[in-house]
C-alpha cells in the first residue's frame, strides 16, 4: 500500500477508505478489495485526488454504479474512484423555443433523471427508463435502448481533459468516410457510385421514416405513463414488449384508446372547470356591483 499517497488524502481530507470491497458497489455483487476508495463530493476533490495518484504513480479506475462492471477476486491494487457522489449540481432551464435544458450531475442515477422528466413532463429520454447506471456512464458508453440513444437528447458534456483541466464541448456529429480502390473500368465504378447513391438515399427515407414511427411510439408510451401516474417496472416491461413485438398491435390499439379518452375527459374536464370558473367571475362582479349599489 502506497503510505505517502495515504497520508496526502488524509492532510487534504479527502474521501478514502481502505480495503474496500468492491463486490459491495457492482451489481454483480462480485470483486476483491481496492486498496483505496474514494468517493468525491465534488469536481474539485474529484481533480485533486487524480492529481494526487498521477503525483504518487496510483493506479486509478472510475466507477460509475456498478453495472457492467467485473472486477477480479484478487481486488485492484491502486485507487478506485466512485463517481456516484457527484450528484448535487443539478438544474433546469427554460430555452426561447419551449425547450428545457437539463444539467444533469455525472454521479446522477440515469433512473432518478428519468423520473424527474416524467414528473416535469419532459419528453425524450422514455427510451433510457429501466437502464441501469449513472449519467456520467450513460454519456461515456452512449448507452441506449429501444431505438433511442444518448446522443439524440444530449448538447454539451464537461469533463476533464487529460491535464485535468475542466472543459465543456457541444456534441457534434461525427460522420464516418469509408475509402474504395477500384480498380476496374471506370463503368463499373459509376454504376457503383449510383447505386451506392441510390441504396443510401432509399436508407435514409427508411430511417427517417423508422424514426418517426419511433418517437410516435415512444410519445405514445410516454402519454400512457402520465396517464396511469406511477407505473411498476413489471408493467413497464410489459408495456415495451406490446410495442416491440409486431403481433401485440390489437393491444397497441387499446393503449392508444385509453390514451386518446383520457385525453378527451382532460380536456373536457378543463372546459368545465373553465366554465365554472368564468360564472364565478360573473357571480363576483354581480354582488360587488349590487354591494356598491346598496352602498349609494
Amino acid at each position: 500500500m502506497n503510505e505517502q499517497f495515504l497520508a496526502a488524502l488524509q492532510a487534504e481530507n479527502l474521501p478514502v477508505s481502505l480495503d474496500e470491497s468492491l463486490g459491495r458497489h457492482t451489481t454483480f455483487r462480485i470483486g476483491g478489495n481496492a486498496d483505496f476508495f474514494c468517493v468525491p463530493a465534488t469536481v474539485t476533490q474529484l481533480t485533486r485526488i487524480l492529481e494526487l495518484c498521477r503525483q504518487y504513480q496510483v493506479r486509478t479506475y472510475l466507477l460509475g454504479n456498478g453495472s457492467n462492471t467485473l472486477f477480479s477476486d484478487a481486488g485492484f491494487g491502486g485507487a478506485v474512484i466512485c463517481l456516484t457522489g457527484l450528484n448535487s449540481r443539478f438544474s433546469m432551464q427554460a430555452q426561447p423555443d419551449g425547450s428545457t435544458k437539463v444539467l444533469a450531475p455525472a454521479g446522477m442515477m440515469l433512473s432518478a433523471l428519468c423520473n424527474t422528466a416524467q414528473k416535469e413532463s419532459l419528453a425524450g429520454l422514455e427510451f433510457a427508463f429501466g437502464i441501469p447506471g449513472t449519467v456520467g456512464g450513460a454519456v461515456y458508453m452512449n448507452a441506449g435502448a429501444y431505438g433511442g440513444e444518448i446522443k439524440d437528447v444530449l448538447t454539451a458534456v464537461t469533463f476533464l481533459d487529460e491535464n485535468l483541466h475542466l472543459q465543456t464541448l457541444p456534441v457534434q456529429e461525427h460522420r464516418h468516410t469509408y475509402t474504395l480502390d477500384l480498380k476496374s473500368s471506370k463503368k463499373f465504378p459509376t454504376m457503383f457510385v449510383m447505386l451506392g447513391c441510390i441504396f443510401l438515399q432509399g436508407a435514409f427515407i427508411y430511417r427517417i421514416s423508422e424514426n418517426n414511427r419511433l418517437l410516435a411510439a415512444n410519445d405514445l408510451k410516454y402519454r400512457y405513463v402520465k396517464m396511469r401516474g406511477e407505473i411498476k417496472e413489471k408493467e413497464l416491461m410489459e408495456l415495451e414488449t406490446i410495442f416491440r413485438d409486431k403481433q401485440h398491435t390489437a393491444m397497441r390499439d387499446t393503449v392508444r384508446n385509453q390514451v386518446e379518452r383520457y385525453k378527451e375527459a382532460v380536456r373536457r374536464r378543463a372546459e368545465q372547470l373553465e366554465r365554472a370558473a368564468s360564472k364565478e367571475r360573473k357571480a363576483k362582479k354581480l354582488l360587488d356591483d349590487a354591494a356598491q349599489l346598496r352602498g349609494k
